[in-house]
């Protein structure tokens, strides 16, 4: 049995649960016919980021501007944003600590800095949506009609359905693209994602991007030819989970390695638990694989990773988030990699880490600064304000949102967050990530490879 014995670490699983989901939504979204197999395949034409976002718009299409003079939340030299963000679930466990506080850290910076173009911004404060629809929608409505905002920084609702209503009430919205009110074209054109496309399945029909930073990672951090890795992929008996793992296998493939298990026998959401993960690590075993994958949840990891070493595996463990608040448990998680997509990690000391520190500070917070929910919300800000900057002209929303689907390249937060490209963030993932390792000994998570770009992207055929 796994004991969780950090009570702060037990009751930040939630959260973290959430990113592990919305990476595995994000990793791609093919199937292969039975995502077990050592045979050739081919990915297509890997591209880097600008040959993607460049095919990704021809494929898209023009963005057919939103026309319009929206001043609501313009005051003379004054701006004011609000936030809508899931600050706590349905239980009031706090799943994304910092993800208010990041956003009004980086406004209050750069009121401190005399503003942009003239202009400073009134943080209206950031509403808990609680990972409900309902509320989700209340707040919003609020937040645009009460409080009269010029844009929503962040907006970062797991469940939510406002897409429509922002798009159609021309309001910039920033944020975490873990709902489908980020998923779309020209009918999402006010919505920006910092981690560019999530869970968005459709946008091209027939068609997705995808991209190989995740197992890049793994193989450059670890120092393993692809040739050598045999690679088992599981996850949770959901469709996204089928479809994530045959397409992690489909990849692994593609890239050089064998991939001789890809399997969901994880029970999902409202199923009873497993109460003995030892049959799974021993089919495992058996497929001879020496790199076990896993895009569960940390409530499944644990004990599948038990199982696995009790049972007398001896590879490599690889997943797909290193949340802070596992630091205590790595004792639990002991040499197994964690692939960080699009965030940083503040165990990689910076500049920029200092930086957000100091300006959470500044505001009274004492959030994590590489918190996947600071840095959201403070990345989320500094996307808005780099664009706000490049405004020419009357300061509309209309204006903003076309200073982005003109065509704007939103460089890397230093080493905490991923940059990315605009409007075709909107269907691409992102092909840089940073990789660390757990250290039982430790009770730490060390530092393998700092945020970089690991990967490419490839446009990968639903048919």
């Amino acid at each position: 049995m796994i004991l969780l014995r950090s009570r702060r670490a037990r009751a930040g699983l939630a959260g973290v649960a959430a990113l592990v989901a919305a990476v595995t939504f994000a990793s791609c979204s093919s199937t292969t016919d039975n995502g077990t197999s050592s045979a050739p395949v081919d990915l297509g034409k890997p591209m880097d980021a600008a040959a993607a976002s460049k095919l990704a718009i021809e494929k898209a299409g023009p963005i057919e501007f939103a026309t319009g003079d929206t001043v609501r939340g313009v005051n003379g030299k004054v701006i004011t944003i609000g936030g809508v963000a899931d600050v706590k679930d349905t239980t009031g466990i706090e799943n994304f600590p910092g993800v208010c506080d990041g956003a009004k850290a980086r406004f209050e910076r750069a009121n401190r800095e005399g503003g942009v173009n003239g202009y400073t911004f009134s943080y209206a404060g950031c509403t808990d949506s609680g990972a409900d629809p309902t509320t989700s929608k209340d707040a919003v409505t609020e937040m645009v009609e009460d409080k009269k905002v010029f844009g929503l920084v962040p907006f970062t609702a797991t469940v939510s359905t406002v897409g429509d209503y922002l798009n159609d009430k021309h309001v910039p919205y920033f944020g975490w693209g873990i709902s489908n009110d980020y998923c779309g074209w020209n009918n999402r054109q006010f919505g920006f994602s910092v981690t560019q496309a999530i869970a968005c399945a459709g946008v091209l029909p027939g068609q997705t991007f995808y991209s190989s930073a995740g197992l890049e990672s793994y193989l450059t951090g670890s120092g393993k030819k692809p040739a050598d890795v045999s690679a088992a992929f599981i996850g949770s008996s959901v469709a996204a989970g089928a479809s994530s793992v045959k397409s992690f296998a489909k990849m692994a493939v593609g890239l050089g390695m064998k991939a001789p298990y890809a399997k969901t026998p994880i029970p999902g959401p409202g199923a009873p638990p497993l109460s003995d993960y030892t049959p799974i690590a021993r089919d495992i075993i058996a497929s001879g694989a020496n790199l076990v994958a896993s895009t569960t949840p940390p409530a499944q990891i644990f004990p599948l990773v038990a199982a696995l070493r009790s049972s007398g595996y001896t590879g490599d463990v690889l997943i797909y988030f290193a949340d802070p608040r596992l630091a205590p448990l790595a004792d639990q998680l002991d040499k197994a990699y964690a692939m960080t997509p699009n965030f940083g990690s503040g165990v990689f000391p910076s500049d920029t880490f200092k930086q957000i520190d100091a300006d959470l500070k500044a505001v009274g917070s004492q959030a994590d600064a590489s918190a996947s929910g600071t840095l959201t919300s403070y990345g989320a800000a500094d996307l808005f304000l780099k664009a706000f900057a490049k405004i020419n002209g009357s300061v509309t929303t209309e204006a903003l949102a076309k200073v982005l689907n003109s065509g704007f390249d939103y460089p890397a937060l230093g080493n905490a967050l991923c940059g990315s490209t605009w409007p075709a963030g909107r269907v691409l993932g992102n092909d840089c990530a940073a990789l660390v390792r757990f250290d039982g000994a430790k009770k730490a998570i060390v530092p393998i490879k700092d945020l970089q770009t690991f990967g490419h992207e490839y446009l990968f055929s639903l048919t």
